[in-house]
């Protein structure tokens, strides 16, 4: 082998390792910064969905408190009861359906009532809600407690058993638990606020 090329391979191979370590090292940086900004983008990401999602569940739950008060406060007439119930759904979107359901006594008959509005393709539908209402979870959860709250995600058989989340505010009228007051939101509704 010429001088001429142990010069070039004596001067060339070390400055191709170094070049060679330089860009490992500078991948192994680059590779760093990208994977925490990514971390930090979807950090954003997560915060950002779950607020849109607590924004969107307080206001089931601000609703359903609020026609709990007006009834608590108005009375349970029919008329009050259904001009209740097509509010809640005309003012969120959200929202299903709407319940409302009296303990007997509390309404005309002793079975007492129960009453559904939920949405249809082009109007809202108001339906009786037939069978023993008080066994369905939503009721009967509702008895022993002074607040609402929400069940867990299940099958609505009202809903032609599409997995629900509601939304139950108990009705007390003179510390005496008279019925209920139930948001239902499709879980559906909740991934399409996902993949946006």
């Amino acid at each position: 082998m010429s001088i001429r090329w142990r010069l070039i391979f004596s001067l060339a191979v070390p400055l191709l390792l170094v070049l060679g370590v330089m860009a490992v090292v500078d991948f192994i940086g680059m590779r760093a910064n990208a994977l925490a900004d990514m971390r930090r983008d979807l950090r954003g990401q997560a915060v950002s969905f779950a607020d849109r999602l607590d924004t969107r569940f307080e206001s089931v739950e601000q609703l359903a408190d609020t026609a709990a008060e007006l009834l608590q406060a108005r009375g349970l007439q029919r008329e009050q009861i259904l001009a209740v119930l097509r509010t809640n759904l005309t003012q969120n979107k959200f929202v299903a359906a709407t319940r409302i359901a009296l303990a007997p006594g509390a309404a005309r008959g002793p079975e007492g009532a129960a009453v559904q509005l939920r949405r249809g393709r082009d109007e809202l539908i108001v339906e009786p809600i037939r069978g023993d209402f008080r066994s369905m979870p939503w009721y009967a959860q509702a008895a022993p407690r002074n607040a609402g709250f929400w069940l867990e995600a299940q099958p609505d058989p009202l809903l032609d058993n599409e997995p629900v989340a509601t939304y139950v505010v108990p009705l007390i009228v003179e510390k005496r638990f008279v019925g209920v007051v139930a948001l239902v939101v499709r879980l559906s509704e909740i991934q399409d606020l996902l993949t946006w």
